[in-house]
């Protein structure tokens, strides 16, 4: 359900955050952080009801990501030099999103 996911993305900030915090604390030169990568259009959603397959046919070409959309957030925190360092932090669509 929606509430469930929204907690479980909240979560998954909060612990980047406090682990970031912590590893910082501690000197270790870890860098950790949140990303959301969008809607991704994949074969997922044959598995779910038919209402949400044709959600997803209908909306899918104007508002979700195809895969290497999907990983461009990820790929650019993991590897761009101007994120060095840059940790506890949340990304969307390659930009810092402050929650």
């Amino acid at each position: 359900d929606k509430k469930a996911y929204g907690q479980s993305k909240l979560a998954n900030i909060l612990h980047a955050n406090e682990l970031s915090r912590r590893l910082k604390k501690e000197g270790v030169n870890i860098t950790v952080n949140a990303v959301h990568p969008g809607i991704i259009m994949t074969n997922l959603m044959k598995h779910s009801y038919f209402l949400m397959r044709l959600l997803q046919l209908i909306t899918g070409p104007f508002i979700w990501k195809n895969v290497p959309q999907g990983a461009a957030t990820t790929c650019y925190v993991a590897l761009h030099p101007s994120l060095k360092g840059v940790s506890g932090k949340y990304f969307v669509d390659c930009n810092e999103l402050r929650p």
